[in-house]
């Protein structure tokens, strides 16, 4: 989702709450562990491309980082060795299978399939769609992908069958940007890019449960709370109102909370593992740590030049991994209680 820039920076503060601030000095790739949990490190990415994805993988030891046309896959616990690098032409999108042996790919010509992690080999191919799939989902038990079209197609999956169990009539014809399963695979959450409307649908007739208005001029990404209790979503540009984080009690349709920092469209969030933590990533080159509890920003972190497309917890919460337009990924440790 989002160029080439400069790869400059040398140090770093990372603390988080009322922790003491630790200087974190950027070195060549050093191996993650216990001992340096607060170590920032920074990967320059192959030609200095932008990233499209960087997320951990289900158990946590690899990196998984989509540029265009390649795959690449770091192992967390070596990151000096150079990671393996995959051509794939023309992929827009992935997501890992909850068992880490298999990743679902969105591509530009609309296709999708089921690649071999180790080989990038297709083991299963689904529809090609009219438009570029710009985002795909994995459901939690491995059952279903959901995926979203750049013309607002929404199309849930069933790999058993290897054929659409609905097609999504509400079509918008603008980028579908957010697309979530819910933590016990039974519902699927998505926005659009311009469009002000989350739907949530259960998975298996594709019937609308639940709908939410926020004043925004589109929605850019979503995710569920670990408990499945409560959804939250990002916000793009409007000029005329705040650029926030809000979080809905799903079954009360109600917002709960919301977040304001941020100076631009915020493009990326993700839960910690255990639901105290959000982090955010956003066009203005800035990742945000909130606490959920009492809906307070804890740390800014600053260190890319470009827009922040990407943010991830890692499943143990000690790491997130941002991805940015400046052709780089960092991995920050978060200090633990």
């Amino acid at each position: 989702m989002k160029k080439l820039w400069l790869l400059g920076v040398l140090a770093l503060l990372l603390s988080i709450g009322t922790t003491t601030p630790t200087t974190a000095q950027l070195s060549d790739n050093p191996v993650i562990t216990s001992e340096n949990v607060t170590q920032i490190v920074q990967l320059g990415i192959l030609g200095h491309d932008k990233v499209r994805e960087a997320i951990f993988s289900p158990d946590g030891n690899t990196l998984i980082i989509v540029i265009q046309n390649n795959i690449l896959l770091y192992d967390v616990n070596n990151l000096d060795k150079e990671p393996q690098s995959l051509f794939v032409q023309d992929i827009t999108t992935i997501d890992y299978s909850p068992d880490g042996q298999s990743i679902v790919a969105g591509f530009r010509n609309g296709a999708v399939h089921i690649l071999d992690v180790d080989t990038v080999e297709t083991k299963q191919a689904f529809h090609e769609d009219i438009e570029p799939i710009s985002v795909v989902a994995y459901s939690p038990n491995g059952g279903f992908i959901g995926t979203g079209s750049n013309e607002g197609t929404v199309r849930v999956l069933d790999i058993s069958t290897n054929t659409e169990l609905y097609y999504q009539i509400g079509v918008r014809f603008t980028p579908v940007t957010a697309l979530k399963f819910s933590p016990d695979g039974k519902s699927l959450a998505f926005g659009y890019w311009r469009g002000n409307d989350i739907y949530i649908f259960d998975v298996q007739t594709g019937t609308r449960q639940h709908h939410f208005i926020q004043n925004t001029l589109g929605i850019w990404n979503i995710v569920y709370s670990p408990d499945g209790k409560f959804i939250t979503s990002t916000t793009n540009n409007n000029r005329l109102e705040p650029i926030e984080i809000n979080i809905w009690d799903i079954e009360q349709e109600l917002l709960v909370q919301s977040f304001e920092g941020h100076t631009s469209a915020i493009i990326d969030i993700d839960y910690s593992p255990d639901g105290q933590l959000i982090v955010s990533g956003s066009i203005d080159q800035t990742l945000r740590i909130w606490d959920v509890a009492i809906g307070i920003e804890l740390r800014t972190l600053i260190g890319h030049s470009d827009i922040v497309s990407n943010v991830d917890f890692s499943p143990d919460g000690r790491f997130i991994v941002s991805g940015s337009s400046d052709g780089t990924i960092r991995i920050w440790g978060i200090p633990q209680n």
